[in-house]
């Protein structure tokens, strides 16, 4: 799923709470929040990529044209720098980080940035399992060549 749409998921998430979640939080600070989270989560993308591939092609890629972040997303990575596996992983990881680190600075916000984080990861597997097919295809493909 591209950072578009999921900042639209976390806009619409961020508001919800905001409306009618458990605390009083500053509703412009919240959907900041929500948004930055919900998109940056995808920045360990990269990280993985690195893991995966042993360089820093992909951050490189982006680094010579800024606009892939908005209009080429997919030609960021190759087919096999980042597994969804990984993907789903690391953003189990990075949200339970996240949430915690909130918990101990802003605690009202907990609930936006959870929420937000959360949707995140339902989006993807939601996404997920609608192109699982193509996306074994790929894979294959590019692990045969």
């Amino acid at each position: 799923m591209n950072s578009g749409a999921h900042l639209l998921i976390s806009l619409a998430v961020g508001a919800i709470v905001v409306l009618f979640g458990p605390g009083p939080v500053d509703a412009p600070t919240a959907l900041v929040l929500a948004v930055g989270a919900g998109v940056l989560i995808d920045l360990d993308h990269f990280v993985l990529a690195r893991y995966n591939t042993g360089s820093w092609n992909a951050v490189r890629r982006v680094l010579r044209d800024p606009a892939l972040l908005v209009i080429g997303q997919d030609s960021i990575f190759e087919q096999t720098d980042v597994w969804r596996i990984q993907r789903l992983l690391s953003h189990f990881g990075v949200a339970t980080v996240a949430v915690a680190v909130v918990a101990g600075v802003a605690p009202g916000y907990v609930p936006v940035v959870g929420a937000a984080l959360y949707a995140h990861v339902g989006a993807d597997l939601v996404e997920d399992a609608r192109s699982e097919k193509e996306y074994v295809r790929r894979s294959a493909e590019a692990l045969e060549s």
